[in-house]
């Protein structure tokens, strides 16, 4: 019997873990049970027709039926109602929303929908009958319990750099003492980078809700227009309510913000939602909750199903976004199918990811444009001209090298894009970047790469020492929240030095102001480059 580990059990990992089940693996559940994670706060909905063309996706038939007879398939299991079939309202949000989806959606629709007329015979919205709505906090409830009495349900917080060992007959799991023939990451959103799938989820969006509290009003269908206004499950009572739910209680979401990934609720978020609810209904509201999550959303709104492209022991299920009770059934039975059928390596080889590649990737979401940012060995400008265009005309780079050749082949690059917002500076990044703290400087991302120019004169080299101050000194320069970048290249004379002196450099970081991760570019090659990921926190930990 093959014994799958899955991490996170959320809607990804909760439907995996069945599916897996299913097929008679031993499953372990490891969970930190994050109250507050997307899939505890989410209001379970599911609607055919989303965005603001009110369109229908063509595989929505195809993933509801696979959804409907999936849940039904666990409500059998746990004895417990899960699935709803529940006709939702949208309101049209103004005349041309309802001229367009009259002429384009209704009459190829007509049996899917049902006009909602005014008291003056003008169409002001439409049902969508076959609608539904997950409780999703009891399917989440309910698969812990179920594997949990089989002993297979874990609360542990681990960390993706120290706790994961790969093996060649499996993988480990320090902390929860797990041992399985493979490790299944359904963690969504983390705020730690996982660098096994690196960049993942590529479009993460923070969402934030309010519970409400509407007296009188009797209304049990959920209603969207922009946002959505439905009825408080039972299931659905947040951790931080301290009674039980009313009759009368409604949850309004959820607002969509893909720059402020992390920190509390705020009064922008309340305000957008409490105005939005004055546009629904006209009766007096309280509001008596106010949760924020963030969704595990990607560029293509697509799930990620994949293996590791090296580690066929690993694989990955993510990306679930705003539609994870449509989703994830057929996702996870993908995923499931891909792990347990016999194929060669090769067929489920996806593409690797350099390791230039993923500190572009970490960059990018830590930037935005307007910052000030340095990149510390400029080379031939391909790091330059990226961070300029992450920062655009309003933020300023820092583009240093001690080469002459360099910076000219920098300009050049800069010149053919039409980038004019960089500062050059041709001198020793340790003493430019000590300059720079002097002068007060803040700045919000660095990048290093370490070793010789490309394409230039090898006996030229970043050297220890330089690099080490220049290190210490870009810490001192990041702003709260900021990141630092620094790749170190092993393979050539003086690469191993270099690299053991930015190593001691992350072994002695104050833990309470910054969080180090290390990315070796390959486990067993000792000469392979090596990413570390510097981050200030946002705030110091007490």
């Amino acid at each position: 019997m093959e014994v799958s580990v899955i991490l996170g059990q959320g809607i990804a990992g909760s439907s995996l873990a069945w599916w897996l089940h299913w097929a008679g693996d031993e499953v372990h559940l490891i969970d930190r049970k994050e109250e507050k994670s997307a899939s505890r706060t989410a209001a379970g909905l599911i609607t055919p027709f989303a965005g603001k063309r009110m369109a229908k996706s063509a595989d929505h038939e195809t993933l509801m039926n696979e959804a409907t007879a999936f849940y039904q398939r666990v409500e059998n299991i746990v004895g417990r109602k899960l699935l709803e079939q529940q006709p939702s309202l949208r309101w049209f949000q103004s005349d041309q929303e309802r001229d367009l989806f009259l002429e384009e959606r209704a009459e190829k629709h007509a049996a899917e929908i049902k006009l909602e007329y005014a008291s003056d015979g003008t169409v002001q919205g439409f049902w969508m009958l076959n609608a539904a709505r997950l409780r999703i906090r009891d399917f989440l409830f309910t698969t812990r319990e179920y594997f949990a009495r089989l002993g297979h349900y874990h609360v542990q917080d681990v960390d993706l750099n120290k706790d994961i060992s790969v093996m060649a007959d499996g993988v480990m799991v320090q902390g929860a003492n797990v041992k399985g023939s493979r490790l299944i990451f359904c963690q969504g959103y983390q705020s730690q980078m996982n660098a096994w799938f690196p960049g993942i989820p590529d479009a993460p969006a923070r969402g934030e809700m309010l519970k409400v509290q509407i007296p009188g009003r009797q209304e049990t269908a959920v209603v969207q227009q922009r946002y959505w206004l439905a009825p408080v499950h039972s299931d659905l009572q947040h951790p931080d309510d301290q009674k039980e739910t009313a009759d009368d209680e409604y949850i309004i979401g959820a607002t969509y913000d893909r720059v402020n990934l992390s920190g509390p609720q705020d009064d922008i978020g309340r305000q957008e939602l409490t105005t939005a609810l004055r546009q629904m209904t006209s009766s007096q509201f309280t509001v008596i909750g106010h949760y924020s999550a963030v969704r595990a959303a990607t560029k293509t709104r697509k799930p990620v199903v994949a293996l590791h492209h090296e580690y066929q022991q690993l694989a990955i299920l993510n990306g679930m976004g705003s539609k994870g009770c449509l989703q994830a059934p057929a996702a996870a039975k993908a995923l499931a199918a891909l792990l347990t059928q016999t194929t060669s390596p090769e067929q489920n080889k996806s593409k690797p990811v350099s390791l230039t590649r993923l500190a572009h990737s970490i960059i990018r979401r830590a930037i935005q444009p307007g910052d000030t940012v340095i990149d510390a060995t400029a080379g031939n400008g391909h790091d330059t001209l990226f961070m300029a265009q992450c920062v655009q005309e309003r933020g300023r780079v820092f583009s240093i090298d001690v080469q002459h050749s360099a910076i000219e082949s920098t300009a050049e690059k800069l010149r053919m894009n039409g980038v004019t917002q960089v500062v050059q500076i041709e001198d020793d990044h340790s003493i430019v970047l000590d300059r720079l703290l002097q002068e007060s400087q803040s700045v919000r991302a660095i990048m290093f790469n370490l070793g010789y120019l490309p394409g230039g004169d090898k006996q030229q080299i970043t050297t220890r020492d330089s690099t080490k101050k220049a290190v210490t000194s870009g810490l001192q320069l990041l702003s709260a929240g900021g990141v630092m970048t620094v790749t170190a290249y092993r393979g050539h004379p003086g690469g191993q030095e270099e690299a053991r002196a930015v190593d001691e450099i992350a072994q002695e970081v104050n833990v309470e102001i910054f969080t180090v991760d290390v990315i070796p570019g390959s486990e067993e090659n000792e000469a392979s480059p090596v990413l570390y990921v510097f981050r200030r926190r946002e705030k110091q930990t007490l």
